[in-house]
């Protein structure tokens, strides 16, 4: 347990939204005192002065559930006068519920759970950080509410009237919004008619105005991520998410010739897919053109040792036939004759 001999006294803090309850444990995880304040900048005060009186020596390592929830505002507090402090995730655990739950349990679970981790974790920091947190979560909500917008844009005009309908169906969908909310409504239609147009106009400049904001906070997000990584460009990291995949070997070419300009790889592939040279004077034409497709037509290679023999010009070619056995007169005729006589 490294924290315990680095930190005198844990304090494990419970973080609801009104109030806060704070339970000081010693470094064998034993508790020694407890308390609750309100969740304000006073009650923070308080906090931190309660625990340095209740421990007069020795270090503080604060455990606060929910650093960047309700406890964010605790955390910023003790983080600016100089305190250890630590997340700790208020999710479920083994045993938890069979432990009990309430705000001076989950107080002391929580400076028990630091004791029992081997390193404290570092609490996430502000600044540029949570500012492209925030923008984050802006620009998610305005796309997806843009989304649901089209949806819902793209629905009326299908039961839009049928001139209305023609007139805004065929629209690309960047120009489709903007031509809906410069619509104008006719001045002797009927009310189905008006609410019609009001309805386009609304969801065309809704649509419009969450498509501005959502190019606006990105703009945003671009210039801290270039003030945070120089090197970062979003021009070139677009150019290469779009660049298209260009294959080695190209297809045919356009004229119709089935000639292709292949590639060293795919010649060193060609190579490697040929099969093994064969001793000479072994195998058969069948076993030698059972496993090739084709001849090679890159450099000779140990592997290339094989070509195809050219195929008979008729398909009516018989097999060469079997030699005839010799007759025994040819045969003698032949070869000596073998002496009986004594």
């Amino acid at each position: 347990m490294a924290l315990a001999g680095e930190a005198g006294h844990v304090i494990g803090v419970d973080t609801q939204r009104d109030t806060h309850t704070a339970a000081l444990c010693d470094a064998r995880g034993r508790v020694l005192s407890r308390l609750q304040v309100t969740a304000d900048p006073a009650g923070y005060a308080s906090l931190l002065a309660w625990a340095q009186a209740a421990a007069s020596a020795g270090r503080l390592a604060w455990a606060v559930e929910g650093t960047r929830h309700y406890g964010l505002g605790l955390a910023r507090h003790l983080a600016a006068a100089g305190q250890q402090v630590t997340e700790i995730g208020n999710t479920g655990h083994v045993g938890k519920r069979r432990k009990g739950k309430s705000d001076p349990i989950d107080a002391v679970r929580a400076a028990r759970e630091l004791l029992a981790r081997p390193e404290a974790g570092q609490l996430r920091c502000d600044g540029d950080r949570e500012a492209l947190r925030l923008l984050m979560v802006d620009r998610d909500n305005a796309v997806q509410s843009c989304k649901t917008a089209r949806t819902v844009l793209t629905s009326v005009i299908v039961t839009a009237s049928g001139q209305l309908r023609e007139q805004l169906r065929h629209l690309p969908r960047g120009r489709r919004a903007r031509a809906c909310a410069e619509l104008a409504c006719p001045p002797d239609a009927d009310r189905l008619t008006r609410v019609q147009y009001q309805t386009l106009i609304r969801l065309g400049g809704r649509v419009a105005a969450l498509d501005a904001a959502a190019a606006d906070i990105e703009a945003q997000i671009a210039a801290i991520a270039e003030n945070l990584a120089p090197a970062w460009s979003p021009a070139s990291t677009a150019s290469a998410r779009s660049a298209p995949r260009r294959s080695c070997c190209p297809g045919p070419t356009p004229g119709g010739s089935a000639a292709r300009q292949r590639s060293p790889c795919c010649l060193e592939r060609r190579r490697s897919r040929c099969p093994p040279a064969a001793p000479a004077g072994t195998g058969s034409f069948a076993s030698a053109t059972a496993s090739s497709t084709g001849p090679c037509t890159s450099s000779p290679s140990p592997g290339c040792a094989i070509t195809r023999p050219p195929w008979p010009t008729s398909s009516a070619a018989a097999p060469k036939a079997r030699p005839a056995r010799k007759s025994a007169a040819a045969s003698s005729a032949t070869s000596p004759a073998i002496s009986t006589e004594p």
